[in-house]
């Protein structure tokens, strides 16, 4: 049996690196207990409650502390005890940080080879030939860099360097795919909440693919949302279970392409195509290949 393999050009944009991200809130601890937890009484509230800082630290003086278990506006607290005669140490101003690429040896942004050796072995069992176009087609592969990027196409500055666009026919794949920060939801022009996974129980958004109810389709993947997702791969080896998360995710959204009429039907597929987590550590379905193999170009 003859198989004709087909490639799918990527153009790739990538945010750049942060220059302000990283700053710390600040607060003043006026007091402390313990001994099950070390907890800090803060004497003006924190921005954010709701265990926002959860797995960050604290600067205070001389002291880090790290992780952090818990806290709400007007305390933080830390999953050890503390020596009743450290008290006066941790008493004073304090700076708290996010944990935001805290559980990787490495900067999130920028990241390269997003198109890269695990995604092209996904794709190689749908016969294709996913491929990264070079600097003479992608001139401008730098987003300057946003905290929050937008989950749909409405007012998102992501593909505003997008040089190929239009390009995708019958007879030359291609498609967009853009790296931002983190995520955050627009309704009727309004942020309502971000896609970050903080506070407790919010959301959080790997990426996404928009049908064709918006125009100029492209893949979003957020490097914040990957890192917190549960990590498949070796648990004590953090650098290539968030990689391999975040590899998995690039190719589920790139797979959101063809038959975008039915872009929620495309969950239903199941493995690499089943929705949020689930798909991490899995392979396209039998459903999946053949959808991609019926298609005529990719963004129809």
């Amino acid at each position: 049996m003859l198989t004709v393999w087909r490639k799918l050009h990527v153009e790739v944009d990538v945010m750049e690196k942060w220059t302000t991200l990283g700053e710390p809130d600040r607060a003043t601890a006026t007091g402390i207990s313990w001994p099950n937890v070390l907890r800090l009484e803060l004497g003006d509230d924190l921005p954010e409650g709701n265990n926002f800082y959860e797995d960050g630290k604290i600067i205070g003086g001389s002291n880090q502390l790290e992780p952090v278990l818990s806290n709400q506006a007007d305390w933080i607290s830390f999953s050890f005890a503390v020596d009743p005669s450290d008290q006066p140490d941790y008493i004073g101003a304090i700076e708290v940080f996010d944990d935001d690429g805290s559980k990787i040896s490495y900067d999130l942004l920028p990241i390269s080879g997003v198109i890269n050796d695990h995604v092209k072995t996904n794709y190689a069992t749908s016969f294709i030939d996913i491929v990264e176009v070079d600097s003479d087609l992608n001139p401008r592969p730098t987003i300057p860099f946003d905290l929050y990027s937008t989950v749909n196409n409405v007012g998102s500055a992501l593909n505003n360097n997008q040089d190929m666009r239009g390009a995708d026919s019958k007879f030359y794949w291609y498609w967009f795919t853009a790296v931002g920060y983190q995520a955050f939801n627009v309704v009727l022009g309004l942020p309502v909440y971000n896609y970050d996974g903080e506070p407790e129980g919010e959301p959080q958004s790997g990426g996404a693919t928009i049908s064709t109810l918006f125009p100029n389709r492209f893949t979003k993947v957020f490097v914040a949302g990957a890192e917190d997702y549960d990590y498949v791969g070796d648990a004590s080896d953090k650098d290539s279970a968030f990689r391999e998360t975040f590899d998995d995710i690039v190719a589920h959204e790139i797979g959101h392409g063809p038959d975008s009429s039915n872009n929620g039907d495309h969950d239903a597929e199941l493995g690499l195509m089943s929705a949020g987590e689930s798909a991490v550590g899995e392979e396209f379905s039998k459903e999946t290949i053949l959808r991609f193999r019926n298609a005529d170009k990719w963004d129809e």
